[in-house]
Parts: C-alpha cells; structure tokens; sequence
C-alpha cells in the first residue's frame, strides 16, 4: 500500500522486478495499491499496471489505512504466497531477496515494520482493538474472510502452538 509516496513508488516497483528476473520460476503478481493519496502515486500505479500485466492495481479513493489496504490486498491475491511490500521502499533489495529465499523454508516467513507516528483517530484511554497499539487480523486464505480482529499494548509474537520434541509422546503449549 502507498500514501503519497510519488518519489518512492517506482524503486519499489523496479526492486520487484529485479526480483522477478532473478527468481523467474516465481509466478509472480503485484498487487499496487493507492491509499487515497492526494500526489500522482495513483497515477503512476495506474500507469504501471498498464504497462505490466502481472500488476493488479487498486485504487482507493480515500485513505482507509494499511490494515483495510492489505486485508484488499489478501483478498485480490491469486497466487500460493503473499508478501507485504510498503510502496515507501522501505525494504531494500538485500531484504527483498532474503524474504524471497526464506520462503520456501516456512510457511510464514515477515519482517516487522514499525510505524512511529500516532494515528489521528488513536485514543489511549480507550481499551478497544481499535486503540491498542498493536492490531491482529485473522483471516482464511482462500476466501478473505476476515475470522476476528483483536488488539495488543505489545508486539505479538508469532509462537506456534504446539511444540513437541522426537523424544516426545505429547507436545505441549
């Protein structure tokens, strides 16, 4: 997802497509999506997928943030693995390929972004999942649907649920 990120967008485009010569048995789709932004990153994103057909361009005519832009985002995919690129090239290239090899080796491979700034609509006092720092989204695959939303006051960590070591009759939790 992108928000004003006119100057950026287009590294982050061309990083993806370094990507897609290098690792060309990837079938690979990119997914732009402009989050109401008020500069020509629409524009550009709109040109983009003109001119690749493997781009999918989503445009939203007012910003609805990162959370409903990537649920879209799962929800429009079509491919067997998804992976969140901010349109900021925020990731570098090194990253890029990282991500790209770690994937076959888990089933959940994600680097953690942090976002500094404070949203405006953010409320403390409130002990809502809208308020927490932190959100949580589950959602099936296949279909989108989105299972439940939750807050957190810290970053979650993504632990399995089940361990159980070979010498093990019962895993434990």
């Amino acid at each position: 997802p992108s928000l004003n990120e006119e100057k950026n967008i287009k590294n982050t485009y061309k990083n993806i497509i370094q990507i897609r010569k290098i690792y060309k048995q990837i079938d690979l789709q990119i997914i732009l999506i402009n989050d109401g932004s008020t500069d020509k990153t629409g524009s550009i994103c709109s040109k983009l997928a003109k001119l690749d057909e493997q781009v999918l361009y989503i445009n939203n005519s007012k910003n609805i943030g990162l959370g409903e832009s990537l649920k879209k985002a799962i929800k429009a995919a079509n491919k067997d693995k998804f992976i969140f690129i901010p349109g900021d090239n925020d990731i570098s290239y090194e990253d890029l390929i990282r991500l790209i090899e770690k994937s076959d080796q888990s089933d959940i491979v994600m680097m953690y972004f942090l976002n500094d700034e404070i949203r405006a609509d953010f409320n403390p006092a409130k002990k809502d999942k809208k308020n927490m720092p932190f959100e949580s989204v589950y959602m099936e695959y296949k279909n989108g649907n989105e299972l439940s939303v939750s807050g957190f006051k810290e970053f979650p960590f993504v632990v399995p649920r089940y361990l159980k070591a070979s010498h093990e009759i019962y895993g434990r939790s």
